[in-house]
């Protein structure tokens, strides 16, 4: 959490840095044109020339005051949010990435249009020359562009936050990212998974840092002939969580049969924390896995020397 806080509070720096740069350059570009008006002429000695000093310095004015004037609102906008909800620079969360998103996007289609200056097209002719083109395009990626939508509306939506627990399908973790083409889920097992937008918005998703609780479940299987002991198996699960008794909610840990067949009892041992703590629900995971697996196997062990002192 501390080492992600602190990889974006030094991109924001950076933000800041280039923010500062690209002024500088601007004020160098405005010193230019009044120190060598003649650069900013048109050149009628090649009038078919595809670039000229001109379209180079239009191109590159207007792509740097754009890109100034995006980064400005940015900056504006994230500042204003971090002290109304008083936060450090270093905070995350779905607006500001929201706004990162579409300053992004805004700052490509800045450079899109400065280019069209630089080849001295007219922006408007070429969007409606090209509109049966675009439509295509539009057909053909309509998937991808359905995508960021939907990864603008997780943004600016309060369904899913940076940090909160989710289950998302087969899929339990921490969401860590979200871009605009999916959310970036850190599993129990630190595995990195990426789970596109529409998915999310399409699929079932249950939230379990709305309730600042966090349910642990383990499944595992005992054969039908050692159900017996299912009881004392649980007996001694809730008393070997005496050391973790404080992070637990009280009376939470409980154990039930989910599916019986021929070959096997499918048994679901549960319980809640009092809070998110992703080391502990870890080390109690751990904890509980090796309580189990010692348990059956001290059970074996005392049939096995049962049936021989029986024989």
């Amino acid at each position: 959490m501390n080492f992600r806080a602190d990889k974006a509070s030094h991109q924001e720096n950076r933000r800041r840095v280039k923010f500062l740069i690209k002024l500088g350059i601007l004020a160098l570009i405005i010193l230019l044109r009044f120190q060598y008006p003649e650069l900013f002429k048109h050149d009628a000695t090649h009038p078919d020339a595809i670039f000229s000093a001109r379209n180079l310095l239009d191109a590159v004015i207007f792509y740097v005051t754009t890109h100034i004037i995006i980064s400005f609102i940015r900056l504006s906008l994230v500042a204003i949010y971090l002290r109304k909800n008083h936060q450090q620079s270093g905070f995350r969360d779905n607006f500001i990435i929201g706004i990162n998103q579409i300053a992004n996007i805004l700052s490509y289609i800045a450079l899109g249009l400065a280019i069209l200056f630089l080849l001295s097209i007219d922006p408007r002719e070429f969007f409606t020359s090209i509109s049966i083109i675009a439509a295509a395009i539009a057909i053909l990626f309509k998937d991808y562009i359905t995508n960021m939508i939907n990864g603008l509306i997780l943004m600016f939506s309060n369904q899913l936050a940076i940090d909160d627990y989710v289950r998302i399908g087969d899929h339990i973790g921490q969401i860590v990212d979200i871009t605009l083409l999916n959310v970036h889920l850190l599993n129990e097992d630190d595995d990195l998974i990426f789970i596109a937008n529409t998915t999310i918005l399409n699929g079932n998703i249950v939230n379990l840092t709305k309730n600042n609780q966090k349910k642990i479940i383990l499944e595992f299987s005992v054969q039908p002939d050692q159900i017996e002991g299912l009881n004392e198996l649980e007996k001694h699960l809730c008393d070997s969580l005496e050391e973790y008794r404080e992070n637990i909610k009280r009376e939470s840990a409980q154990m039930r049969v989910v599916n019986i067949n021929n070959n096997n009892v499918t048994i679901k041992f549960q319980l809640i924390l009092n809070r998110q703590n992703r080391r502990m629900e870890r080390d109690i995971r751990r904890h509980l896995n090796w309580q189990i697996i010692t348990y059956i196997n001290e059970s074996k062990k005392q049939e096995r020397s049962e049936n021989e002192r029986l024989m």
